[in-house]
């Protein structure tokens, strides 16, 4: 990647920037005082109150405001200080102007031949009445310049012309120039800045600037056209008094053709000469990052080696939206688009004969997994004529592809999302590769060559069986699918697609859906140019913060690769070295072939989870099908929201361990990746909850109720938000008796069968996890005391087992959330055996399979209280005749998972210790969860690893677009010629124009990214920015030091936040599809 080249900056201390062996800071010197205390920064003053001084001030405010409703000092004028002939009496005022000076009838009407549109007042002895310029008697004159008078002048239609403004409506006499010369009547309204209602006779215009107001004001401030037109009648007149003529439609038709002018304008249409011929796409504004062949892909790009494949691969995402639906009104002959199959919706006349002559051919094969789309297929269309739109995006940059939206008639049909995914790569020939995401991918795929092959020529021109194609599921969708689903179809598994996490088109429609409830009442065409207008700003937006945006990514991009680097280093390190060997041999044919080799980061165990979600799922197929099935929410069903529930309370769990162990003096990358994760974590919570009103309505209630009643207020951390899962509504009453809550009977009764089956589920796969995790802590922990000698060897082995111990303990606050939800569930739902069968799970519980429970009095840290006599274990210092085995080691599923009963002649002291299991048997399990954690490991450090280098092919691939499209202009501006020299200025001016404003934003670009090839070099060592160089010297000469945690000399700061940070730098932090039981350096 290459930058412009900038001025050497001096860095303090260089040289401690360039090892990135270690995570020190840059060095101090000597600034730092010899006490060893670092210095506090100096606190900035804080800041006055403005409201508090206003209030000092409102009275004088006031009367300033009153005095202003009278003359004021101009009270004693008798003649017109403008024109001061006699008689002129000084009455009149302009309420848009910047002065109020009083003024004359003649000089007033004189002073506004160039803004006939401005409000008057005149004083009337006691007060000021409102007058327009055309009760004094001002006409505008079409076809002239301002102020020149026509020989012919023709009146407007009718007795008044409207013209709709930023300052109001306004009627207005208006004469059209009828000399021989004159142009015609709207393209006279046209050049004076306006624009006509009608082509033929108009009485009605709007400027171009209350166009554009309104044009940016839909996007950005949300506002309706009804809102709009009636704030501008209301500025007119607010009493109703003077209410003028309804111009409504008229405004709605206006602006509507503005939009699709402004489009077509934008590409360069205008530009051209001849009828408008607008191609298949060509009015949409496309994704500069995206891989574009002859637009910014180097020369030889197509003959990159395989490994270097994926910085030139395609990255989309699928996905429908059942929100932007339409209602049965009107129809395409009444309502056309105007700019149908140009921009982002394909066209709808090709659309509907490829579904009417595909949809029986295409089967809609039954779902393998979970029960994704049962809900869709059976959600009543009556009164709709779609039912949802269908899209593809990029999956890296959250921008909608030109012709990739459809409608849907009935669900998320194969046929409809076939044509939609094809027609959004008809431009993409060249590509070699594509990442295709979709949540469900793992239906979809199965058949999707299949069915190529019965479509149109046109879609097989994509070649898509010849790409290299991998199809993915988003991470937030992905742990609602089987378990054979999580390795198969995970982005943290899948090589050379960074940390993307395929969320980025649900992030889209979350910022397109207040759109739905105005578009379902239009017409086709109105609907389609609506929302083809809010895609292309939508896309717009993101690439004019491409600039930060990017910077953003690999400011937490390095560091995390740097740092993922390390610790899969360390766990490599660890491992024997013909081990390691076989590992890499086996991942690289899998990743080879993924299809036809066996998944090495699955394990051999069944989670019941998995298979009691899989059961449950199969329930509510089998129940819709039958007709006693209800769901409430389109998209996700009951089981869905419970599992989805349960998920995020463990994302709360491990964010909140992150937030405790966090340093005081962590570094501002640690500090700004642990906000990343929060703020995903309020999103994913957030959407939980919408989901969650529909099904419990009245926990909308609740939750107003016990948050005003806690914090006065919204909780402003996530981690703390409760999600009130139906076992905890049992203990409402108890847990707040002073505030009047809803029954635990507002609840449906099969929410809480559901979450009993789940909880049951999870509390045996986490006693599971948990005699796994205490295994390979004991095996580390006697690998380190045999094998590893040495300060570095034995601190990346302590490193390890601290990671174990902390993998123990998340493992068994899982068990016990379970835990205290099946014992409240099962009381409520009057279940018997289940204290029995789930216990309660003590410190004291938590320890070894040979341990005794005094051995464990602080279970965590049991390893290191080995007080043996040197060559003894910890299992033969105590009488085998008193020791007692933990429950845990005799509860049920304990032999399925790799323990047998123990007898006198079974070796002791094997392998971690584990006395009473069959050797053999234990060291395959163990072997085997080290395989994984070593595979996630590699995974994960080549993510992250992928992710900057595609980062930075991204920032180039901007840089190039954005040269490419000002010198497009260029060319059009070159060519722009016409009979017309007043066009062919105004093409000129427009296309040099909009040359410099690209090059402008690519200038931006380059100044903002100018250091990050020092930064990426140098593992994050050095600024980022110019701010951040002047800061880190001001740091050195105030002898101020950053403090970070050093493996060498402070295990216990070493590696202290273990969850991925933000994938996508728009906040979606973590893995969804993680194993919940992942450690750094061991997953």
């Amino acid at each position: 990647m290459s930058y412009p080249a900038l001025k050497p900056i001096a860095l303090p201390n260089p040289t401690s920037y360039v090892d990135n062996s270690t995570f020190s800071p840059p060095d101090s010197g000597d600034s730092t005082p010899s006490s060893g205390r670092i210095p506090k920064r100096k606190r900035k003053q804080k800041r006055a109150f403005p409201m508090k001084k206003w209030l000092l001030h409102r009275e004088t405010f006031l009367s300033e405001l009153m005095r202003l409703e009278g003359r004021g000092d101009r009270s004693a004028l008798t003649i017109c200080p403008s024109c001061r002939e006699e008689g002129s009496s000084p009455l009149y005022r302009c309420t848009n102007c910047t002065s109020t000076d009083l003024i004359c009838r003649s000089c007033i009407v004189s002073a506004h031949k160039y803004n006939g549109l401005h409000g008057i007042e005149m004083w009337n002895g006691t007060h000021f009445d409102r007058r327009t310029l055309r009760d004094l008697g001002f006409r505008f004159q079409l076809g002239h310049a301002p102020g020149q008078a026509c020989r012919c002048p023709q009146p407007s239609p009718g007795r008044v012309f409207t013209v709709i403004d930023t300052t109001g409506v306004h009627s207005v006499s208006l004469d059209f120039c009828n000399c021989e010369t004159a142009a015609s009547h709207y393209v006279q309204i046209l050049r004076q800045g306006w624009y006509p209602a009608t082509v033929k006779n108009p009485s009605t215009a709007a400027t171009l600037n209350v166009l554009k107001l309104f044009h940016l004001l839909t996007y950005q401030g949300k506002i309706s056209p009804y809102e709009f037109y009636t704030a501008l009648t209301r500025l007119t007149s607010n009493t109703g008094l003077m209410e003028p003529k309804s111009r409504y439609r008229e405004f709605l038709r206006m602006s509507r053709q503005f939009r699709h002018l402004k489009m077509v304008k934008r590409v360069g249409k205008g530009n051209a000469d001849g009828p408008l011929v607008l191609e298949a796409g060509s009015c949409a504004v496309t994704c500069p990052a995206c891989p574009q062949p002859g637009v910014n892909l180097p020369d030889g790009w197509e003959k990159v080696s395989l490994q270097k494949r994926f910085l030139y691969q395609l990255f989309l995402a699928i996905d429908a939206n059942f929100r932007l639906k339409r209602k049965l009104v009107s129809n395409d002959d009444a309502d056309p688009s105007l700019n149908d199959g140009c921009a982002y919706f394909v066209k709808r006349i090709l659309f509907m004969a490829f579904l009417s002559g595909y949809d029986k051919k295409v089967d809609q094969n039954a779902s393998t997994c979970s029960n994704h789309s049962a809900v869709n297929n059976d959600r009543s269309t009556r009164g709709l004529a779609a039912s949802g739109v269908g899209a593809v995006d990029c999956a890296r940059h959250e921008m909608k592809r030109p012709m990739s939206v459809g409608d849907l008639q009935k669900g998320e049909r194969y046929v409809n999302m076939d044509y939609l995914f094809f027609s959004s790569i008809r431009n993409t020939l060249l590509l070699l590769a594509l990442v295709v995401s979709y949540d469900i991918a793992c239906q979809w795929s199965i058949n999707l060559f299949t069915r190529l092959g019965m479509y149109p020529a046109w879609m097989k021109a994509s070649k898509l069986p010849e790409k290299k194609t991998t199809f993915l599921v988003p991470k937030f969708h992905l742990p609602a699918h089987i378990q054979s689903c999580w390795s198969r179809y995970s982005y943290n598994y899948a090589s050379g697609v960074g940390t993307t996490d395929g969320e980025a088109i649900e992030r889209l429609w979350a910022g397109l859906n207040h759109y739905a409830s105005s578009t379902k009442e239009m017409g086709p065409g109105s609907r389609q140019d609506i929302l083809d207008d809010a895609f292309g700003d939508w896309n717009w937006r993101k690439i004019t913060s491409f600039a930060h945006t990017l910077l953003r990514k690999v400011r937490n991009a390095v560091p995390e690769s740097v740092k993922h680097a390390a610790l899969h280093r360390e766990f490599t390190e660890a491992c024997p070295a013909e081990t390691i060997t076989e590992w890499e041999e086996r991942i690289q044919i899998y990743e080879r072939s993924p299809s036809s080799e066996p998944n090495p980061y699955e394990s051999g165990k069944v989670l019941l989870f998995d298979t009691v979600r899989k059961t449950i799922a199969q329930e509510e197929t089998d129940e819709l099908a039958g007709g006693s099935g209800v769901s409430v929410d389109e998209e996700v069903s009951a089981s869905q929201l419970i599992t989805m529930g349960i998920e995020i309370e463990e994302q709360q769990r491990r964010l909140s361990n992150s937030q405790r162990n966090q340093p005081k003096h962590a570094s501002e990358n640690e500090r700004a990746n642990l906000k990343l994760q929060i703020n995903s974590l309020r999103r994913k919570v957030d959407g939980w909850v919408d989901i969650q009103h529909r099904y419990v309505p009245s926990l909308r209630i609740l939750r107003q109720r016990l948050e005003d009643h806690e914090t006065g207020g919204k909780l402003d951390c996530p981690t703390k938000s409760s999600l009130h899962l139906p076992s905890s509504l049992l203990t409402l009453k108890t847990r707040h008796p002073d505030i009047i809550l809803p029954t635990a009977q507002s609840c449906d009764i099969r929410l809480y069968v559901l979450e009993w089956r789940l909880r049951c589920a999870q509390a045996q796969d986490a006693l599971v996890s948990l005699r796994d995790a205490i295994r390979l802590r004991a095996h580390l922990y006697q690998d380190k005391k045999r094998h590893q000698r040495g300060q570095a060897a034995n601190t990346r082995s302590n490193g390890l087992i601290e990671r174990a111990t902390e993998r123990i303990r998340a493992t068994a606050e899982r068990y016990q959330s379970a835990q205290s939800a099946i014992w409240l569930l099962g009381t409520h739902l009057k279940r018997t055996s289940f204290q029995t069968q789930y216990p309660i799970l003590l410190p004291t519980d938590i320890r070894n399979i040979s341990e005794d429970e005094d051995e464990a009095d602080e279970p965590a840290l049991a390893p290191w209280k080995n007080k043996a006599k040197k060559g003894t274990t910890v299992e033969s210092t105590r009488s085998e005749t008193r020791r007692t085995v933990s429950w845990i080691w005799r509860h049920s599923g304990v032999v399925g998972d790799g323990v047998s009963g123990g007898g006198e002649g079974e070796e002791t002291g094997s392998a971690g210790g584990i006395g009473s299991t069959a050797p053999a048997q234990l060291q395959q399990d163990l072997n085997e969860a080290v395989r994984i954690e070593w595979f996630k490991s590699r995974a994960r450090s080549q993510r992250w690893a992928e992710e900057v280098e595609l980062l930075e092919e991204e920032m180039r691939r901007v840089l190039a677009t954005f040269e490419h499209r000002a010198a497009g202009w260029d060319e059009k501006a070159e060519s722009s010629h016409s009979s017309d020299p007043a066009l062919t200025e105004g093409r000129v001016a427009y296309a040099k124009g909009q040359a410099a404003q690209f090059r402008a934003m690519g200038q931006r670009c380059k100044e903002l990214w100018a250091l990050v090839p020092q930064y990426v070099a140098s593992g994050g060592r050095t600024p980022l920015s110019e701010k951040e160089r002047l800061a880190w010297e001001k740091r050195e000469r105030e002898g101020i030091a950053e403090v970070e945690g050093n493996d060498e000399e402070d295990p216990e700061h070493s590696d202290e936040s273990d969850d991925d940070s933000d994938d996508d730098g728009d906040g979606d932090a973590g893995d969804s599809d993680d194993d919940d039981d992942d450690i750094d350096g061991l997953t």
